[in-house]
């Protein structure tokens, strides 16, 4: 597939439904987000090459999953915050 079929069809995209252009570039741009985060932030470890892979083959799913599993319980607590124990 050359690049003039590629820009054939996104301009066909583009032309008949704009909003599916709006949504693939947001989804683009927090994959790539994502991808840098993880590149930036995870220990070089066997777990960073892992969820690079993850964030490759998936491109949004796992973009999503990296973001739930890594990066949202760095900024929510605990559940013994919510939940003490009574004595």
């Amino acid at each position: 597939m050359s690049l003039t079929t590629i820009l054939q069809v996104l301009q066909f995209y583009w032309v008949s439904d704009p909003g599916f252009c709006i949504i693939a570039t947001i989804c683009l741009i927090f994959h790539f987000w994502m991808l840098i985060d993880c590149l930036k932030h995870e220990p070089p470890t066997h777990d960073k090459v892992c969820w690079i892979l993850v964030i490759l083959m998936l491109p949004v799913i796992g973009a999503i999953i990296y973001l739930i599993v890594n990066r949202l319980p760095k900024y929510t607590r605990n559940a013994s915050d919510l939940f003490p124990k009574s004595q």
